[in-house]
């Protein structure tokens, strides 16, 4: 049997999710803490091209150092050559130690959570860092859409999270290794945190709700429609086919409407989202209307 690298996915998706910014940092120290154990060997790898060359430098600068002392009583043009193969090792050996540091400096991101954001009035912004910082560059953009990639820096070493929000889809969290206990223990500890956020209606934005409640509501107006049709008289044979038109797109527009009204992805600056503050006011709208046949039965 071919020895093959197999890679483990697991995939969750929520039909909405609403928050402040601020909520998204604990997702995002989340995600960070999965390559906690991960990072050190990372950084190793990142840089270990950059340390053989300094290592190699080094032995270089050694040898020509030592060819330069053991020459010092040969003539002028072979101690010229040799100073000057010193020299050059001392330089290449200074390049080497700026182009390990510069690798070094940019393995410390390799970790780095990296996000792309597509604002409300278009165009798409990205970057990359730490919770903290991604957060407080979040405060400032209005989110759109935003998709959230980890590591950063280490693609090519797998382990890959991503988390898709959508502003017509929800969020999706995938999470991705050839390490099977690394990818259920990620993915857990991932999808709990996101999950503090889904809101409890998020059921009411999927088609296998609003259809049939679309169709109740129709035949329920079409009822009503006819009590009324009957009690005007003659008029019933105008006013039934104008209702009758109405009926299809006025069904179509409260079917977009609920879905526009309940947002399947919105970040707030701290007020309550939209869609709860819209249910909320159904709701209380309603209450109300019952509030009010009670009270009339009563009088």
């Amino acid at each position: 049997m071919p020895n093959l690298n197999d890679t483990l996915a697991e995939t969750q998706r929520y039909w909405a999710w609403t928050g402040a910014v601020s909520d998204l940092s604990p997702i995002f120290e989340t995600i960070e803490k999965q390559y906690g154990g991960l990072r050190a060997d990372w950084i190793t790898q990142e840089t270990k091209y950059a340390r053989d060359d300094c290592e190699r430098a080094e032995r270089s600068l050694e040898r020509a150092n030592r060819d330069l002392e053991e020459g010092r009583g040969r003539n002028s043009s072979m101690l010229d050559l040799l100073t000057e193969r010193a020299e050059r090792g001392k330089d290449d050996l200074e390049a080497a130690r700026k182009r390990l540091a510069a690798a070094e400096e940019a393995a410390e991101h390799v970790d780095d959570i990296s996000i792309t954001v597509k604002v409300q009035r278009g165009g798409e912004r990205s970057t990359h860092g730490r919770p903290s910082e991604l957060v407080d560059y979040l405060r400032h953009i209005d989110v759109r859409d935003l998709t959230v990639h980890a590591p950063y820096g280490g693609y090519r070493l797998g382990h890959r999270i991503s988390l898709y929000f959508d502003h017509e889809d929800g969020v999706t969290i995938t999470v991705s290794s050839d390490e099977s206990t690394w990818t259920s223990a990620a993915f857990a500890q991932i999808r709990a945190e996101v999950r503090r956020r889904v809101p409890w209606w998020r059921w009411m934005r999927s088609a296998w709700f609003l259809l049939p409640l679309m169709v109740v509501v129709s035949v329920a107006f079409l009822v009503f429609v006819g009590n009324v049709a009957i009690s005007m008289g003659g008029v019933s044979s105008v006013v039934s086919p104008i209702v009758g038109a109405l009926l299809v797109p006025a069904t179509i527009g409260a079917f977009v409407a609920a879905r526009w009204l309940l947002r399947p992805f919105e970040l707030t600056t701290g007020d309550r989202p939209r869609g709860a503050r819209v249910l909320y006011l159904i709701g209380g709208a309603i209450l109300s209307v019952i509030l009010n046949i009670i009270s009339s039965r009563w009088s």
